[in-house]
C-alpha cells in the first residue's frame, strides 16, 4: 500500500489563508554573496511576504564582507524601530560566523527563530520565535495524522530524528520533545541507525546524505528535510520511491518541507510583531 503524499504547497496555502494583518510589517532580508540557491530561496521568501501585504526589502552584501562590518549592518537594522523582522540568509561564506552574527539581531525581530534567546525559549517552553523548519515539520506531522484519521496528540510516540545540526536537527528534536514524544537523535557516530529507526512512529531526516535508511515502520510518518542533487535533480535524503511504498505518509522533495518553512516564516513575522507590542 502506497503512502499518503504530503503536499507542502497545499498545506502552506491553507496557512496563508489564515494570515491577516492590520499593520504592515517591515521586513529586511540580508543576502551575503551570490550563492545561486540562496538567491532563489530569498526571492521566494520576499515574493511570498509581499503577497501577504508585508513591506519587504533586500540588502545584498559582498561575499568578502568581514565579520565586523556584517555585525554593524545587523546592529543598525536591529536598532531601527521601523524594522520589524530581520532574516540573514544561510549559508554564509565560510569566513563568517553565523552564530556571532545572529546574536546581534534583536531576538524579537529574528523571524528565522535562530537567536540564542529564541533557542533557549524553545528548550524551556517559553514564548519566543521558533525555528521555521522545525515548525514546518510539526505542521506536516499534524497534517499527516489528520489525513490518516488520527488526532493531533503525538505524546508518547517514538520519533527518530536523523541529523543533529543546531539549525535543523536539534530544534526539530526539541519541538517534538516539547510535544511529549520519545525522541532519539541519530548522527554520524550513531550505531545501527536502520534497526532503531524501524521502531519509530515519526521519522525526520535532515542530513544532506542519501539513503541512510531503507526501511521504516509501516505506520510511520516520514518527513524528509534533506536537500541533495542527484544527476542535477533535487532530491531528499531518502529513496522516495522505495520508502513511500512502506510507510503511512511521506513528504516529497521538492514540494514537502520547503513550502512549509516559508509559511512558518510568515507566521513568525506576525508573532514577531506581537512580541514587539504591535497590533496585528
Amino acid at each position: 500500500m502506497s503512502a499518503i503524499i504530503l503536499d507542502g504547497k497545499q498545506i502552506a496555502k491553507q496557512i496563508y489563508s489564515k494570515i491577516s494583518v492590520n499593520y504592515e510589517p517591515n521586513l529586511v532580508f540580508i543576502l551575503v554573496g551570490n550563492n545561486k540557491d540562496s538567491k532563489k530561496y530569498i526571492s521566494s521568501k520576499i515574493k511570498r511576504a509581499k503577497s501577504l501585504g508585508f513591506n519587504s526589502s533586500l540588502i545584498s552584501l559582498d561575499a568578502n564582507i568581514n565579520q565586523k562590518d556584517l555585525e554593524l549592518e545587523l546592529k543598525k537594522l536591529s536598532s531601527n524601530t521601523d524594522v520589524n523582522g530581520i532574516l540573514l540568509q544561510l549559508p554564509l561564506p565560510k569566513h563568517l560566523s553565523f552564530y556571532n552574527a545572529v546574536k546581534i539581531i534583536d531576538s524579537k525581530k529574528d523571524i528565522d527563530g535562530l537567536h540564542p534567546e529564541n533557542l533557549s525559549a524553545l528548550i524551556n517552553k517559553k514564548d519566543g520565535l521558533i525555528p521555521c523548519t522545525a515548525l514546518g515539520v510539526l505542521e506536516l506531522i499534524f497534517s499527516a495524522r489528520n489525513l490518516l484519521g488520527l488526532n493531533k496528540d503525538i505524546s508518547g510516540l517514538r520519533a527518530g530524528v536523523i541529523g543533529r545540526s543546531v539549525l535543523v536537527g536539534q530544534p526539530i528534536a526539541q519541538l517534538l520533545l516539547n510535544h511529549d514524544c520519545t525522541v532519539s537523535v541519530f548522527h554520524s557516530k550513531s550505531q545501527d541507525i536502520q534497526t532503531q529507526i524501524e521502531d519509530c512512529d515519526i521519522v525526520v531526516t535532515a542530513t544532506g546524505k542519501r539513503n541512510l535508511i531503507s526501511k521504516v515502520k509501516p505506520s510511520a510518518i516520514v518527513i524528509d528535510v534533506g536537500i541533495n542533487y542527484e544527476n542535477d535533480k533535487l532530491c531528499g535524503d531518502l529513496d522516495f520511491d522505495s520508502i513511500s511504498k512502506s510507510c503511512a505518509a511521506i513528504t516529497p522533495v521538492p514540494g514537502g518541507v520547503g513550502p512549509l518553512t516559508i509559511a512558518m516564516l510568515m507566521k513568525n513575522v506576525v508573532k514577531a510583531c506581537q512580541l514587539q507590542g504591535l497590533s496585528i
